[in-house]
C-alpha cells in the first residue's frame, strides 16, 4: 500500500502535474495571442476606414474648389451678377457665394452684408486658389470656410462651405446610430469641427488637441494606436484630411 501510494504521488508530481500545467500555460498563451491578434485586426480595419473617410472628405473639398475656378472661369465672359446666378448647380455644396473684385470689393453676391463682413475681418487670409483656416462666422459663431479661385485680371470667384456638412456626409456611413465609435474632426488651430458618437465615451478631462492621434494627424501622420481607459482599451485611428490639414480621429 504504502509502495502504491508513494507511486501515485510520484505519477502525479513527476507527469500529471507538469502535464496541467503544460495545458494551462498553452490555453492562457493562446488566448493572449488571439488578443492580440483581434487587437492588431481591429486596429488595422479602424485605420482603413477612417482613410477612407478622409478620402471621402478630399474628394468633397476637390468637388468645390473645382466649383470655384468654374465660376471664376465663367465670370470672365459675363457680369459676375449673371455667373453668379448661373451657379444653382452647385450651389447647394456652399452656404453662400459671391465673386471678389482684384482689391477684395464685393462684385456679386446672394448674401452681400455677409460677405461684406468676412471680407473686413478676413481679407488678409482669403487668397486666390486656396482654402482658408476655419474661423467663426460672423452670425452663427460657428466654424466655416472658405474655398477660393482667381482669373488672370485677379477678380476672384469665393464660396463659403460648412466643415460639419462635409463631415456628416463622409460619416454618415461610418458610424450607425448606437454604435460605440465616436469620431472627431479638427481643424488644425484645435477646433473642433465636427463630433460624432456614443457621447458617453466621448467626454475628455483635456483639450481635444491632447487626445491620442490628434497631434499625429495634424502633423500629416496615418496611424493607429490605443488608449487604455482603466475598465477597457479603446483603439484610436488617425489621418489628415488634404489640403485643408484637419485631423480626423476615430476612436
Amino acid at each position: 500500500m504504502i509502495r502504491l501510494r508513494g507511486l501515485s504521488v510520484q505519477l502525479f508530481l513527476f507527469i500529471i502535474l507538469p502535464l496541467t500545467l503544460l495545458l494551462a500555460a498553452i490555453a492562457i498563451g493562446g488566448v493572449s495571442l488571439h488578443q492580440r491578434a483581434m487587437r492588431q485586426m481591429v486596429g488595422e480595419r479602424d485605420e482603413r476606414t477612417t482613410r477612407a473617410a478622409a478620402a471621402a472628405m478630399e474628394e468633397q473639398l476637390q468637388r468645390r474648389a473645382a466649383a470655384v475656378a468654374n465660376l471664376a472661369l465663367h465670370a470672365v465672359h459675363v457680369p459676375p451678377a449673371t455667373a453668379l446666378s448661373d451657379s444653382i448647380s452647385f450651389s447647394g455644396d456652399f452656404t453662400t457665394l459671391a465673386i471678389l473684385s482684384p482689391e477684395g470689393e464685393v462684385q456679386a453676391a446672394d448674401d452681400p452684408e455677409w460677405w461684406q463682413q468676412v471680407v473686413d475681418s478676413q481679407g488678409r487670409s482669403i487668397r486666390s486658389d486656396a482654402f482658408t483656416p476655419v474661423f467663426p462666422d460672423p452670425r452663427t459663431g460657428e466654424p466655416i470656410a472658405l474655398v477660393t479661385a482667381a482669373t488672370e485680371d485677379g477678380t476672384m470667384a469665393v464660396g463659403a462651405f460648412d466643415p460639419t456638412d462635409i463631415a456628416r456626409d463622409a460619416l454618415s456611413r461610418v458610424v450607425r446610430p448606437g454604435d460605440y465609435t465616436i469620431v472627431y474632426l479638427i481643424a488644425p488651430d484645435g477646433t473642433l469641427l465636427y463630433q460624432t458618437g456614443h457621447t458617453e465615451s466621448a467626454a475628455h478631462d483635456t483639450p481635444i488637441v491632447d487626445h491620442p492621434g490628434v497631434a499625429e494627424a495634424l502633423r500629416g501622420e496615418i496611424g493607429t494606436t490605443f488608449l487604455d481607459t482603466g475598465s477597457d482599451e479603446h483603439v484610436v485611428s488617425f489621418t489628415p484630411v488634404a489640403p485643408v490639414g484637419w485631423a480626423l480621429v476615430m476612436e
